[in-house]
C-alpha cells in the first residue's frame, strides 16, 4: 500500500495572510468568492491582552470519511495516498456529502456546463501525483503548513498534542494543538 499523504498544520505559526486560500483558488481556477481552503480567525482575551489566532480550514481527508459513505453515486471516493476526491462527472449535486462532513469543508457550486456539484480541497491531487506539493504548503510564508507522508508528519509532531491522529480513523490533516481543543473550534470526534 502506498504511503498516505497528509498536511501538518501549526496554527501558532500562521500569520493569517490567506496566501494558501488565494493561491489555491487561483491554481484551481475557482470562481470569484469560492475557496477550497480558508483561514479562520478568532479573537480571544480581553483588552489589553487581546489575541488574534488563525487556523486553516479545508477537507481533512478522513480515513473513515463520512462523505464517501453517503455519496449515492460513488462520486466522492478515496484515491491513492488517502486523498478524498470528487469525480465531477459523476457528482449529481445532491449535497449529501456536504451535510455529512463534520468540518464543513464542502460547498455547492456549478460546473462549466452549469451543472450543480459539490467542491472541496483535493490536496492538489494532480500536483502530488506529478511529484509536486500542494499549493498551500508551497506558498505559506510562515511555514505553518507542511506536506509529506502521514507517518513522517506524525513523527515530526514528536509527542506534541495533535488533532487528527485517531479521529475518523486518522485524518490526512494533522493539527498541532498548543491550546485546548475548543480554542481551535474543531469538532470532538471519537
Amino acid at each position: 500500500m502506498a504511503a498516505r499523504y497528509a498536511l501538518l498544520l501549526e496554527p501558532e505559526k500562521c500569520v493569517g495572510c490567506e496566501a494558501c486560500s488565494v493561491e489555491c483558488a487561483n491554481a484551481n481556477g475557482l470562481k470569484l468568492g469560492e475557496f477550497r481552503t480558508r483561514v479562520k480567525e478568532k479573537v480571544s482575551g480581553k483588552y489589553p491582552q487581546v489575541h488574534l489566532e488563525f487556523v486553516k480550514r479545508a477537507c481533512m481527508h478522513c480515513k473513515d470519511a463520512p462523505c464517501v459513505t453517503v455519496c449515492p453515486v460513488g462520486a466522492t471516493y478515496m484515491a491513492n495516498g488517502g486523498v478524498v476526491v470528487i469525480n465531477e462527472e459523476k457528482c449529481i449535486g445532491c449535497g449529501l456529502c456536504q451535510g455529512a462532513c463534520p468540518f464543513g469543508a464542502r460547498y455547492m457550486t456549478t460546473g462549466a456546463d452549469g451543472k450543480k456539484l459539490v467542491d472541496k480541497c483535493d490536496l492538489c491531487y494532480k500536483r502530488i501525483r506529478s511529484g509536486e506539493q500542494p499549493v498551500c504548503s508551497e506558498v505559506c510564508p510562515a511555514h505553518a503548513i507542511t506536506f509529506g507522508s502521514r507517518d513522517e508528519l506524525l513523527a515530526k509532531a514528536n509527542g506534541a498534542t495533535v488533532y487528527g491522529k485517531a479521529e475518523l480513523g486518522g485524518l490526512g490533516v494533522i493539527i498541532i494543538l498548543k491550546k485546548e481543543l475548543q480554542r481551535y473550534e474543531l469538532p470532538q470526534l471519537g
